[in-house]
C-alpha cells in the first residue's frame, strides 16, 4: 500500500489533469532553463518532469544531467520517502462509507468493467478508496497496459531525489505532504470526485489517447500543446487556482530563499514551468534571468 501511495502522490502531482479556460502565453519550446542574476552568485536550473516517463529519457539529456552536478541542492515538489506516502494514505480513503455507498450504481458497474479490463481485479478490493484516488488508479493502469515503463526505470522526481541522497546535496521539498492533500483531495468533496470519476470513465478512448499525447507532447517539449491538452472542462476554475496557481506562487518564494543559499536543481511537473502564471514567468516577474535551453 506504500509504494501504491507513494506512486499515486507522483503520478498525480505533477499531470494536474485540470482544465480551465487560459490567457493565451507565448511558452518557450522547452522543459529546461538557466536561472541567475537578482543576487544569485551561481545560477540554479528548473527542470519540467513528465511522470510518465523515466530517467533513461534524461541520461540522454547531457546538458540537463551536468547542470545538475553544478548544484549543490535537489528542490522538488515534495520530499518522496515512506514518511510522506504513510502520511498520505489516510487521504486516500472514505471516511464512514464505502465506495459502492457513494458511487451511484452504474458508475460503479462502469468502472467495476475497466478496472477488470485493465488488472483483472474486482472493485470491491478497492472499497475503501476515494473516487479520486480511483481515477488515479485507472490511470496508472492505463500506463503499466498500454505505456509500460521501460524495466530497471525510474520516474523522473524520485531519481533526481535518489541521487541528491546518494550524492549528499541537499534535498528540499517545495510543500508538505499536508499542502498536497490539501490540493489535490481535501479542496474536493465526494461528489465533486465521482463526477470527475464519471467524466474519466465515460471517456475511455481519450483517456488512453490523452497519455500517448502527453508523453508525445512532452518529448518534444510542446508545452503550449501540453497545455492545450490539460486544460479544457473538466477543473472549475477555482479548482485550477489550488491544483496550479497558488502552488507556483508558493514555490516561487520559497525559491527565492533557497536558490540564495546555493546552486539548486529544481525537477517539478512541465505543466508548472508553463503559461502567465507558470514558475518561468513568475520568476522573471521577480527579476530573475530565465534562460531556456533548447534540448533537441
Amino acid at each position: 500500500m506504500r509504494s501504491f501511495v507513494l506512486l499515486l502522490i507522483v503520478f498525480y502531482a505533477g499531470l494536474e489533469f485540470g482544465n480551465a479556460q487560459t490567457e493565451p502565453h507565448k511558452t518557450d519550446k522547452t522543459i529546461f532553463y538557466e536561472i541567475s542574476g537578482n543576487g544569485l552568485r551561481k545560477p540554479s536550473y528548473l527542470f519540467g518532469t513528465m511522470h510518465l516517463i523515466t530517467q533513461l529519457y534524461v541520461d540522454s539529456l547531457p546538458m540537463v544531467m551536468d547542470s545538475y552536478r553544478k548544484c549543490t541542492q535537489v528542490a522538488g515538489e515534495m520530499i518522496l520517502d515512506s514518511s510522506a506516502s504513510i502520511k498520505m494514505i489516510p487521504a486516500t480513503m472514505l471516511k464512514g462509507k464505502t465506495l459502492k455507498d457513494v458511487l451511484p450504481a452504474d458508475l460503479y458497474a462502469s468502472t467495476n468493467a475497466w478496472l477488470k479490463e485493465l488488472s483483472g481485479y474486482d472493485l470491491s478490493l478497492f472499497n475503501a478508496l476515494n473516487p479520486m484516488t480511483i481515477n488515479v488508479t485507472l490511470l496508472q493502469l492505463i500506463q503499466a497496459k498500454y505505456y509500460p515503463l521501460p524495466a530497471g526505470g525510474v520516474i523522473m522526481d524520485s531519481y533526481f531525489q535518489q541521487e541528491a541522497k546518494k550524492e549528499n546535496k541537499e534535498l528540499i521539498g517545495l510543500e508538505s505532504v499536508q499542502d498536497q492533500i490539501d490540493a489535490l483531495f481535501n479542496q474536493f468533496s465526494v461528489e465533486r470526485q465521482t463526477e470527475l470519476l464519471r467524466d474519466f470513465v465515460r471517456n475511455k478512448d481519450k483517456s488512453i489517447s490523452d497519455l500517448s499525447n502527453m508523453s508525445r507532447f512532452y518529448r518534444t517539449h510542446q508545452l503550449d500543446q501540453l497545455e492545450k491538452l490539460m486544460y479544457d472542462e473538466t477543473y472549475s476554475k477555482d479548482e485550477i487556482e489550488t491544483l496550479l496557481y497558488k502552488r507556483n506562487e508558493k514555490w516561487v518564494k520559497e525559491l527565492q530563499t533557497i536558490m540564495m543559499q546555493g546552486p539548486t536543481f529544481i525537477a517539478v511537473g512541465a505543466l508548472h514551468l508553463a503559461g502567465d502564471r507558470g514558475l518561468v514567468n513568475l520568476l522573471r516577474q521577480q527579476g530573475y534571468t530565465v534562460t531556456p535551453y533548447y534540448l533537441n
